[in-house]
């Protein structure tokens, strides 16, 4: 089970009353254990917070949310004595860990596509961007639900009968000399990332950049040759839609399993890397659902993608084997000692309140505890 499926708002860390009462694990202080520091802007409501009362709990500044601080405990079925503790992310795309390229959040993003995606030969991309008025339009949720709403259409209309969408907020970020030969970087210790330039050698922290909100649909369906005569008359049909995409680019991965896993990182990736960058667009995309499918099953129909594998995983190259295998044993629950199944708890640990002694790490995703402090924390909450 996916640990956001978890109500974490109901269930803060352990249970402080009975840590107290025990006495056996101490807490670093009052002002940490009442979650006054770090504390969880996904775990606590804006009224608890009162930080920053002109702003929603989803845009606090990046020193004070606890992204990857707290961690859902599951126990091996194979084995009782491992105990381990996920971390729970924020998944936000302008988090400094979870924004960053190939983070644990990205890389759910395209596994969740990815058996869609092994049902496809050839996958084909098209990217509508939308020119200067048009943005003013789209910074409104339902403009932009009712645009891809309008979009899906007209390929259905054109016979595609499954694909899915997914906004890019922003485009690629450039230094401010004005070169685009950038590298990303991240400290994660630090809590920042940003970008450096090959031109000047100068870094920039994402937060001091300010890109211009430049909203762009990708839409992913079964790829191939498209005459000319066809495409330019799907271009068309696309520019009568209301909010109607000012350039269209179409683009085909052919039948390289390598190439397809390449555009679903792509696709999924974080382009809206701080919250500085539109900050009217933090809140209004709360409870915004980005990424859209269609064709999937419903009552009247067996649905488009219950089709088998035309190509497998070990098509791919090693390191892109090991890189999903990765992710797969994390979104399957298995345990990184034994590859067990895991089965999570309801308890929700914070990493400052762990005594040193009672857990170890086992990389930057997991880590094991030590099952008589687990066993302890939840005979004292019964």
């Amino acid at each position: 089970m996916s640990i956001t499926s978890y109500p974490l708002r109901r269930r803060i860390a352990i249970s402080m009353e009975a840590l107290q009462r025990e006495g056996s694990f101490a807490l670093p202080s009052q002002s940490v254990a009442s979650g006054k520091i770090g504390s969880n802007p996904y775990l606590e409501s804006q009224e608890e917070l009162r930080i920053c009362p002109q702003m929603p709990s989803n845009a606090l500044p990046p020193s004070l949310c606890a992204c990857g601080q707290y961690a859902i405990v599951g126990r091996c079925s194979n084995d009782e004595t491992h105990i381990v503790g996920r971390t729970i992310d924020c998944a936000r795309e302008w988090c400094p860990l979870c924004g960053e390229d190939r983070s644990i959040p990205h890389k759910k993003r395209y596994w969740a596509l990815l058996h869609k995606a092994q049902q496809m030969r050839d996958v084909g991309l098209f990217v509508l961007t939308f020119g200067e008025p048009a943005r003013l339009l789209l910074r409104n949720k339902e403009a932009l639900r009712a645009t891809a709403r309008a979009i899906t259409k007209v390929f259905r209309d054109y016979g595609y009968k499954r694909g899915w969408s997914r906004w890019h907020w922003f485009g690629d970020p450039s230094c401010p000399c004005g070169s685009k030969q950038v590298k990303p970087w991240a400290d994660k210790n630090a809590r920042t990332s940003g970008i450096k330039c090959v031109t000047c050698g100068r870094s920039h922290d994402y937060r001091s950049l300010r890109p211009n909100y430049h909203p762009h649909l990708n839409v992913v369906v079964d790829g191939g040759y498209i005459a000319p005569a066809r495409l330019e008359q799907m271009k068309q049909t696309l520019r009568q839609i209301p909010i109607a995409p000012y350039v269209i680019h179409y683009s085909t991965t052919g039948h390289v399993p390598g190439k397809i896993l390449h555009r679903l990182r792509y696709v999924t990736r974080s382009t809206f890397r701080a919250q500085e960058w539109a900050p009217d667009m933090v809140i209004e995309l709360r409870n915004f659902k980005n990424q859209t499918h269609w064709g999937l099953a419903t009552r009247q129909s067996a649905g488009h993608w219950a089709g088998p594998p035309v190509w497998e995983l070990k098509d791919l190259s090693s390191k892109d084997q090991t890189d999903v295998g990765e992710i797969s044993g994390i979104m399957t629950g298995k345990c990184p000692l034994c590859d067990g199944t895991l089965r999570w708890t309801s308890l929700i640990i914070h990493g400052l309140l762990v005594p040193p002694e009672a857990f170890s790490l086992l990389d930057d995703r997991y880590m094991l505890f030590d099952h008589r402090y687990i066993d302890h924390i939840q005979h004292s909450k019964k």
